[in-house]
Parts: structure tokens; sequence; C-alpha cells
């Protein structure tokens, strides 16, 4: 493997229904409909050599699920939050398509690699001042 890697990975299922659900490990986390869903998840990537992690959010959710979303809906994730849509829930094609990801970001350093990394996810510190996830019901 390379410079970085994932040390922690945490799901939320239902971005805007945060009142309505608690965290889920990822292991136990089916949607109820796998064409339409919506996940939050925080992913700790850190040097391969460190202890060490940042956290990094990305949202995933189903075409439908996106398409059924407001208009402030779809501007808030589009200006806060870094999302792929998908047409259906298939965890292993998800779960390959992180990984994809987050080795493409690897650049033999941290320093090189987390500017890459936040191209791709919403880090911890971006936007700090800003509520995670969002609120909207």
């Amino acid at each position: 493997m390379g410079s970085i890697k994932i040390k922690y990975f945490e799901i939320y299922p239902n971005l805007w229904a945060r009142n309505d659900y608690g965290w889920t490990e990822l292991a136990e986390w089916v949607p109820s409909n796998p064409e339409d869903f919506d996940v939050f998840l925080y992913i700790g990537i850190g040097p391969a050599d460190d202890e060490g992690a940042d956290t990094f959010h990305l949202t995933i959710m189903s075409r439908r699920h996106y398409d059924g979303l407001s208009p402030e809906q779809k501007r808030t994730l589009r200006t806060r939050w870094k999302y792929f849509v998908v047409e259906r829930y298939d965890w292993p094609v998800i779960w390959r398509e992180i990984n994809h990801r987050i080795s493409n970001c690897d650049r033999g350093n941290w320093a090189d690699s987390l500017a890459e990394l936040r191209q791709q996810f919403t880090w911890e510190f971006e936007n700090y001042n800003k509520p995670s996830p969002p609120e909207m019901h």
C-alpha cells in the first residue's frame, strides 16, 4: 500500500433525517430501499506510518434520492459537501470507488496527499464553522 491509509470508517444513514437515526456500524446497515437512500460517511485517513488520522466526510446517495431533494438541499449539498451518486446501493462497488479515490490521492507524503484528499472528500477542518452534517427537514 502507499503512504496513506484508512484508519476508521463510520456511516450515518439518512443525511436529511439526522434526528430519526443514530450512528450505525457499517456492517450492520443496509438501506430499506437500495434505489432510494443516502448515507453520510466519516472516514479517518492518515499517514500509513503514523497512528493519527484526519476525518473526511463523503455523502453517497442514489439517483432517485438526489432527484427528490429540494433545490435548497441540492444547493447545500453542492456548496458544503463532497458526494457521489449511484444508481443503487451496492456496497462492494461503493467500497471500491472509495478506495480508488483514496489511492489516487496518494502523493508519497501526507501534505501533498492531504491536498488531493480535500478535492475528493470534505476535510474535517473545511468550512469549520458550518454545521455537520446539515440538518434539513
